[in-house]
């Protein structure tokens, strides 16, 4: 079970840049069609694309919560196991489902898959943008230059620029 967890894990977080490259391009066509002097049904084409990504984000939201609570799941099994290998009782626990018991090889496949310091960045990236991290001072990677501007691109990138600004101030520059 943990495998297929794992695998929805990664599914999910592929899923979710897809539709950050589609928002990317959505804005792009915003951006083109406020540059046309006239366009016919500008309104409506604008509107249509600003509610296209907005449930993006909202379905993003949505995916990045499921990947907290599955990473979190993984965690907690991989827990009991670590703090129980001795007893019997927990080693023959079963969580796959096809019955085969839990061995010591699958949490090390675990470890390494989902606790990848890449993965780890990322769900601390999404998280951040999503609003289930706030970027201030005790945020886990405040001082994490890198992850600074990751997050100061990305928000370029869809031309938020008061939020540049906002996370500027925030680390104390101009």
């Amino acid at each position: 079970m943990s495998e297929q967890i794992i695998l929805l894990v990664n599914m999910l977080k592929e899923r979710i840049y897809q539709n950050f490259k589609i928002i990317s391009e959505n804005e792009e066509v915003i951006k083109n069609i406020l540059i046309q002097p006239f366009v016919e049904n500008r309104s409506e084409l604008v509107s249509k694309s600003y509610n296209i990504n907005r449930q993006l984000r909202d379905e993003n939201r949505d995916m990045v919560r499921i990947q907290i609570e599955l990473v979190n799941y993984l965690n907690k099994i991989k827990e009991v196991y670590k703090n129980n290998a001795n007893d019997t009782n927990v080693r023959n626990i079963s969580i796959d489902d096809d019955n085969t018991s839990l061995n010591v090889n699958k949490f090390q496949e675990y470890n390494f898959s989902i606790n990848d310091v890449k993965n780890n960045d990322d769900l601390v990236f999404f998280q951040t943008i999503s609003g289930e991290l706030i970027f201030e001072s005790s945020h886990p990677k405040f001082d994490d230059e890198n992850f600074f501007l990751r997050l100061v691109n990305y928000y370029k990138e869809l031309e938020y620029y008061e939020m540049c600004s906002f996370l500027n101030k925030i680390k104390g520059r101009k």
